[in-house]
């Protein structure tokens, strides 16, 4: 399956990128990549695998590290992926923050 990502997920991709190479290493966040290129084949080969969220049904959580995951949807032959977000954060704003971006999109 093809991989797509959302404008927010780019951002947060992006964010995420400075946060590693500012605060911890270049080292860190090419590390962060090579496994996110990783777990990006694995999804696409195996798109189910990953639980249904309890934020929306039409949604799905994949771990990416022990504090990110990525929220995607299935959409027809491709992966969308809504945002990543770090687990220590609010459910709640993670909640707002796919409905201002994505409205009440579904799979349908």
């Amino acid at each position: 399956m093809n991989i797509r990502l959302s404008t927010l997920a780019e951002f947060k991709l992006l964010q995420l990128l400075q946060y590693l190479e500012d605060e911890w290493s270049a080292k860190s966040k090419e590390k962060f990549l090579e496994n996110f290129r990783i777990k990006m084949k694995y999804l696409a080969q195996n798109p189910h695998a990953s639980k249904q969220s309890n934020i929306r049904p039409d949604l799905r959580c994949f771990v990416l590290t022990k504090q990110n995951t990525l929220i995607y949807t299935i959409q027809d032959d491709s992966i969308l992926v809504v945002t990543i977000f770090d687990t220590r954060q609010n459910p709640e704003v993670l909640r707002r923050e796919i409905k201002e971006h994505f409205g009440d999109f579904t799979n349908d």
